[in-house]
């Protein structure tokens, strides 16, 4: 039975796309280790855009100064190709090809990740993507860019629950072969998707339906809390003392992250991402790694004309 007692007194480095880079769900897991005087040291290494196969362009010198003890590999809504699943698109068999070829990259990318990184002496965690709001509130005015850029603007139209629903499906058939692929590599699995799939409400995401909220971020908490208890459902205490940490644990960089990205969707129109950094970074310190993000970016704009990006 694995328990949490086993992270006591080590690193642990989470590696995910924007949902990861927001953090908030940290502040929640550092101040119950706080409270409860457990040594477990979390890194958030989230970067907005991206996906499993780009984690090898920055893991070398995401591990030239501290090396974990555990790394969670958290990727799924940029590779997956949400555009693939518009509902308002008739099911072609290009579209389906492009489908399994991204799946196919998907689980290709994981394992070699989780070769990459027990080479270097780190036990990788396989974690299942977070889930979408499939009850997303249905009207004009949200606009966003995804994936790296590697499509056109998604239009208004987009945001529908059939939309979101299909996009669900994918995200669990990527939790599926996962979880399957995982137990052929005998590493460990948790499973996010099922969690936060089973209790998210609509108060857990913002309004393009990908991203989360406050709240969100502390079932984010809870799903991470239970996957390193082994009990999957383990949910973070709730005493009055707690909640007063959470709060004082609130992190005006995440904080800020959130009142931005809704008005990026309130403008109606696509700021850059650049545009969209240096807003953030007129009040907080969101991109404090300014020379990360700044080398994902010019990768990306190498081989994409970089108009922008925000998963």
């Amino acid at each position: 039975m694995k328990t949490l007692e086993r992270f006591i007194g080590r690193k642990i480095f989470f590696f995910g796309d924007s949902i990861t880079a927001d953090g908030r769900f940290f502040n929640y897991l550092r101040a119950f280790c706080v409270a409860k005087g457990i040594d477990i040291a979390f890194y958030n290494k989230g970067i907005a855009g991206y996906r499993a196969d780009l984690l090898p362009i920055v893991l070398n010198e995401e591990l030239s100064g501290e090396i974990p003890d555990f790394a969670v590999l958290s990727y799924g809504v940029n590779d997956l190709g949400v555009w693939l699943y518009d509902g308002r698109k008739t099911l072609t068999a290009e579209i389906i090809a492009e489908r399994e070829n991204r799946m196919k990259n998907y689980f290709s990318a994981t394992e070699r990740n989780v070769f990459a990184l027990r080479e270097k002496g780190i036990t990788p965690i396989v974690a299942s993507p977070f889930c979408v709001n499939d009850g997303i509130e249905e009207k004009a005015g949200i606009v966003t860019a995804v994936d790296n850029n590697e499509k056109d603007v998604i239009d208004n139209g987009f945001y529908t629950r059939k939309t979101f629903r299909s996009i669900n499906e994918g995200l669990n058939e990527m939790r599926v072969g996962l979880e399957t692929l995982a137990k052929k590599l005998n590493a460990e699995f948790w499973d996010l998707f099922a969690y936060t799939n089973e209790y998210a409400c609509g108060e857990c995401f913002i309004k393009d339906g990908l991203h989360y909220s406050q709240e969100g971020n502390f079932l984010i908490a809870n799903a991470v809390f239970g996957s390193m208890c082994g009990a999957g459902i383990e949910r973070l205490p709730t005493s009055a003392s707690l909640i007063s940490l959470y709060e004082k644990e609130a992190d005006e960089r995440a904080y800020f992250f959130e009142k931005y990205n809704e008005a990026y969707f309130d403008t109606g129109r696509i700021l850059s991402d650049w545009e969209l950094k240096s807003r953030l970074h007129e009040k907080s310190e969101l991109f404090s790694d300014n020379d990360r993000y700044k080398r994902c970016l010019n990768y990306l704009s190498d081989k994409k004309d970089n108009r922008g990006d925000r998963k």
